[in-house]
């Protein structure tokens, strides 16, 4: 998990900079920018939302991994759609409001904050035209932001299956074969997905299968 405290960082730096302007020493610029940042809840609300996501996946995932194989799948099903209701859904209409107030470029402005929004993104799987806009507002990205493209093709991918089409990256992992995660047989370019995903800042995807074989224990 990524650590679970930030501040949006387009308004932190407002902040810091007015903090500069009206303190003396270092010290107290660094005070000035922590009173303020504590004094307006919606620098951490980000933080806040990427939080329970995770913490709710996590145990999910921990008791997953000690029920017998037979339970799993079902016990995943079921924890999914109570996160995806309890968690996802409140989150996402969260991060609309903020997405109104500040703009995606705001949430975009560094890796933090850019890490924290995309993990939300992504698991709006009930919401596409959320995740469509949300993929348009990174693709002017790429370029400059090489940060951006892994998650960018992870979105992609998911877009690719919701539209009932081939992934290009291969980033959609569910094919099980004989209890062991499999490489997906929905591949835009099978032959070419190497090369493809190495442009995203992409590992091999044999090693990110058995990654996902690792972590969850097979399928």
């Amino acid at each position: 998990m990524r650590p679970a405290s930030r501040a949006l960082g387009a308004i932190g730096l407002l902040f810091f900079a007015s903090g500069l302007s009206r303190a003396d020493t270092p010290a107290g610029a660094f005070a000035s920018q922590l009173d303020r940042i504590k004094a307006n809840p919606a620098l951490n609300e980000l933080a806040a939302m990427y939080a329970r996501d995770q913490a709710a996946r996590d145990t999910l995932v921990q008791i997953h991994r000690g029920l017998p194989k037979a339970q799993q799948g079902a016990f995943m099903a079921a924890g999914m759609r109570r996160i995806e209701q309890d968690i996802d859904r409140p989150n996402i209409i969260a991060l609309k409001q903020l997405v109104s107030h500040y703009g995606w470029s705001d949430l975009f402005a560094s890796r933090q904050e850019f890490s924290y929004t995309v993990v939300l993104v992504d698991h709006a799987v009930f919401d596409l035209p959320f995740q469509k806009r949300a993929l348009a507002a990174m693709a002017p990205l790429l370029p400059t932001r090489a940060w951006i493209k892994p998650d960018y093709a992870l979105l992609f991918d998911k877009l690719a299956r919701a539209q009932h089409k081939p992934q290009r990256y291969g980033s959609q992992i569910d094919q099980c074969v004989g209890g062991k995660f499999a490489v997906p047989d929905d591949l835009e370019d099978a032959a070419h997905v190497d090369n493809l995903r190495a442009q995203m800042g992409l590992g091999p995807i044999k090693d990110y299968v058995q990654g996902f074989n690792t972590a969850m224990g097979g399928c």
